[in-house]
């Protein structure tokens, strides 16, 4: 399981579809809720999305924050994205 994965792409179904797959691997096959944030990508901050991330999974193997419209945050904070790794986290980001 990676810390990061950027979903891309015009076909929605497609990326709906790997949306699903990464989230029954980060989740399990139960799929707790409670492990997934969800965050709006206008609104996102990079101190919001560690908080999130940083929180630890109640009932899953680990925690996943999914960022809906994340391309202009991509775009603003290319670099942090690329340190993300480096963070110590409980939670894997999805945009």
């Amino acid at each position: 399981m990676k810390s990061l994965y950027l979903i891309i792409g015009k076909e929605g179904l497609q990326r709906g579809r790997a949306l699903s797959r990464i989230k029954r691997e980060v989740l399990g096959e139960g799929g707790h809720d409670l492990d997934l944030d969800r965050i709006d990508g206008p609104a996102a901050t990079p101190e919001k999305i560690l908080q999130s991330l940083r929180t630890p999974p109640w009932g899953s193997p680990a925690r996943m924050v999914w960022m809906q419209d994340g391309e202009g945050f991509v775009e603003s904070n290319g670099e942090w994205l690329a340190g993300i790794r480096a963070e110590s986290t409980s939670g894997v980001l999805v945009i």
